[in-house]
């Protein structure tokens, strides 16, 4: 079914967005759509639920400019305008044209197309988005301006500016009938010295503890520690640079948290063009080299053949030229292997860790078991690279310094959160996972779990060493 007549019947499995519902088959997708009739794409989202006994995949869809067409403001008009903020003040909200949608006072009107309004104050909002401003206002029937408070925000989706604003006269009203307390308190008790003497010494003391105060949240990590400097003395010219202070250095902790990450992602970018490039060259090495070192290997075979018909010499020498190449071939798959051990091994990741054991079977008294669960193999492969050589490491660390005797490699997922486990246990004496001496491997292995955003813990003791790393799935 589909409003277009002409679609139905037909493949449409030509569009990405239905591959992804024909893969996904239930909930939500967003994706991009331009009809015959239209010159530009538009962003659009679709629904979309499964049908299993008929395998059809029942969707509805919308163009997501049209979503705004789906609020109704009267549904929250009164609540929003209930709101008070001192005696008079209220919360309005304007769309990007300057029309107000939610306003006890201008409701419906185009402030930018209202010549006795003002309209600067709407213009600063929406190009701020989001803060606060000071201003001053007088609504329609008031006799005068007065000056306001507003702290606004923007909606994105609708283009809205929401704002709450109180008038400043109101909400210092608190603040002058506790000065007017303060001067009548102080006339009366104007005679006493010592009350004036320790007045004085606490409008001194009392910026001066704030300040150290202040000096000991920035020490502590918080660097949006600031003064309030309402003073011209010593003290608000202290306060001051103190706040300026405050805001390079802060600036700085930013620049350099900013200059840290672009650091990690590009180092993240080299290693991973390292470990194609590894990748790039086994690839060649296996599929390109090893079959002409094998075709060289069979020419010298059939020569060898021939001279050796008419009892040549020459045809042990033949035969010696073809051993070398067989020699050659395998050294040839060997390092292929090396470089990239994950791409090239036929049967995935778990083949080639159970390849780390048989590497590794040489040293005797020594057990491997390998536990894998199936279903498991299906990771990138930049993280099955990263993986393997941690499990490597850690089996190599296990032969030559654990004096153990048996090695478990274990790979398998968590049915709860779907995490991946990788698991390389020894029972041998232990290690030291924060060694003195000049080896880097723990810190290699690390590095690599820190790549491929990985939990990498060490668990070690006189009964064994663990190496654990966890991860969530990634898709190839």
């Amino acid at each position: 079914m589909h409003p277009r007549a002409e679609l139905i019947g037909t493949n449409v499995a030509e569009h990405a967005f239905v591959r992804q519902m024909m893969e996904k088959k239930q909930g939500y997708l967003e994706y991009e759509w331009k009809n015959p009739d239209e010159k530009n794409l538009r962003a659009k989202a679709l629904y979309m639920a499964h049908f299993e006994p008929w395998g059809w995949i029942i969707a509805v869809s919308a163009y997501r400019s049209e979503f705004i067409r789906l609020v109704n403001i009267q549904d929250f008009r009164q609540s929003i305008l209930s709101l008070k903020f001192g005696q008079s003040g209220y919360a309005f909200v304007f769309d990007r044209e300057g029309r107000a949608i939610i306003h006890p006072v201008l409701q419906d009107v185009n402030i930018f197309q209202t010549p006795e309004l003002p309209d600067q104050y709407l213009k600063d909002m929406m190009q701020r988005k989001k803060g606060r401003s000071v201003y001053y206002w007088k609504n329609p029937g008031e006799t005068r301006a007065r000056k306001k408070l507003v702290m606004f925000n923007y909606i994105p989706e609708y283009q809205w500016i929401v704002a709450s604003s109180s008038y400043l006269d109101e909400l210092y009203q608190p603040l002058k009938t506790i000065r007017n307390v303060f001067i009548g308190i102080s006339l009366l008790f104007f005679s006493i010295m010592l009350a004036v003497t320790f007045g004085i010494s606490r409008t001194i003391t009392t910026p001066l503890r704030q300040l150290m105060t202040r000096f000991s949240a920035a020490t502590a990590g918080d660097y949006s520690a600031r003064m309030e400097s309402r003073s011209g003395d010593e003290v608000g010219q202290l306060a001051r640079y103190f706040n300026r202070f405050m805001d390079q250095l802060e600036a700085t902790q930013q620049a350099l948290e900013r200059d840290i990450t672009r650091s990690k992602i590009l180092e993240k970018q080299v290693m991973q063009a390292g470990e194609r490039e590894r990748m790039n060259i086994g690839q060649a090495l296996h599929d390109d080299l090893c079959p002409h070192l094998i075709g060289i290997a069979g020419l010298t075979a059939v020569i060898r053949k021939d001279l050796k018909s008419r009892q040549d010499p020459a045809a042990d020498l033949a035969g010696k030229m073809g051993e070398l190449m067989e020699d050659a071939v395998e050294k040839t798959r060997q390092l292929a292997r090396g470089l990239c051990p994950v791409h090239l091994v036929s049967h995935g990741f778990q083949s080639a860790l159970e390849e780390i054991a048989d590497q590794f079977a040489y040293y005797s008294g020594i057990r491997f078991e390998c536990r894998m669960d199936e279903g498991v193999d299906i990771l990138e492969e930049s993280c099955a690279i990263h993986l393997y050589h941690i499990a490597r490491e850690a089996v190599n660390n296990a032969v030559k310094h654990a004096k153990c005797d048996r090695i478990n490699i274990d790979l398998s997922r968590d049915a709860a959160d779907g995490q991946i486990h990788l698991k390389v246990t020894d029972n041998g004496t232990g290690i030291d996972p924060e060694p003195s001496g000049r080896g880097i491997g723990l810190q290699i292995m690390a590095y690599r779990a820190k790549i491929i955003d990985a939990q990498f813990n060490i668990d070690t003791g006189p009964k064994g060493t663990q190496i654990h790393v966890s991860m969530l799935p990634v898709q190839k």
